[in-house]
């Protein structure tokens, strides 16, 4: 099953004479570009799968002999209603720096697969759950799959968010690290991905996110930390020319940024995390309208819309 997001109609001709070729079964599920929609473009595929076990893969990874084996050993082990995530290698195939003053972040696997064991074993396992490889089993007496929240447009979070609405349908979580897939990121699918490049300009459409998932979970206080957190990563010091459209780094702007981020570490308050969001929200809300005049993408985005409503 692919799950196509937009692909020129001679992509979408060369990857079926491809798949032709293999001699294998598929299903291609496809949507009218219309920018980055990873959720919406999901939900196409699982609607068209009739399977009780739906394993998703990213489109740059490639999964290791015995992948899907490990995906379904593992679930033969719990009960249905159950997820499996797997783990990655990294072939990281870009050397440059983007965004000018921006740097590429190393990722490192080893540390990662320990925050995906650690999330196992809290309250909170919907934090390991990783797009790029993870599988759900679907129990019999839910009569539909679950599906992607397609208000989260461009690029992060989709996964976690999913995580979360599987956690409270009641489905159990189990970390597979021998399910591995292989991640190559190329330079250009690098440059445009914020977590690596944080000075890209889709940086914009991941904030807008971030505001959508504070306000979906502002009533959980755990949910709703770690997307202030994520708020907070990025909005790493840049500048936005509003001429060019163009997002850079500044220097200057390091001390401020340092210092907003000890503020707001300190400000994360049991007793009132729920009133600093809100400051937040709004601390921020001008920014983001002045986003608006930068790319129109973002006047896609649903929560930006209701912003400016």
């Amino acid at each position: 099953m692919i799950a196509d997001d937009g692909s020129e109609p001679g992509q979408i001709l060369q990857l079926l004479e491809s798949l032709r070729q293999m001699n294998c079964e598929f299903k291609l599920a496809t949507q009218n570009d219309a920018g980055f929609q990873l959720a919406r473009s999901r939900n196409n595929a699982i609607r068209c799968a009739d399977a009780e076990l739906l394993i998703f893969l990213d489109g740059d990874c490639l999964p290791e002999r015995g992948f899907v084996l490990h995906h379904i050993k593992r679930h033969n082990e719990m009960m249905p209603g159950s997820v499996v995530i797997g783990s990655r290698k990294h072939v990281p195939s870009y050397e440059s720096k983007f965004g000018g003053a921006g740097s590429v972040k190393e990722i490192s696997i080893s540390k990662e697969n320990a925050t995906i064991e650690q999330a196992m074993l809290s309250a909170d396992p919907w934090r390991g759950l990783l797009g790029r490889n993870f599988s759900i089993r679907i129990p019999q007496a839910q009569s539909t799959a679950p599906l992607f929240d397609e208000s989260i447009y461009g690029w992060g979070f989709e996964d976690l968010d999913f995580g979360i609405l599987l956690l409270r349908l009641g489905y159990t979580f189990s970390f597979q690290q021998p399910a591995i897939v292989t991640e190559h990121i190329a330079e250009a699918s690098a440059s445009r991905n914020p977590y690596i490049n944080p000075t890209c300009s889709n940086v914009l459409l991941t904030q807008a996110n971030c505001f959508y998932l504070l306000e979906k979970y502002r009533d959980d206080e755990s949910i709703s930390s770690m997307f202030l957190e994520f708020l907070i990563y990025y909005y790493e010091p840049f500048e936005i020319d509003m001429e060019s459209g163009n997002v850079f780094a500044n220097a200057d702007l390091m001390e401020r940024f340092s210092n907003r981020y000890d503020e707001t570490m300190r400000s994360l308050r049991p007793d009132d995390p729920k009133g600093y969001i809100k400051q937040a929200l709004e601390r921020h809300l001008l920014l983001q309208k002045k986003c608006l005049l930068l790319k129109s993408d973002l006047e896609m985005h649903p929560f930006i819309r209701e912003l400016i409503a």
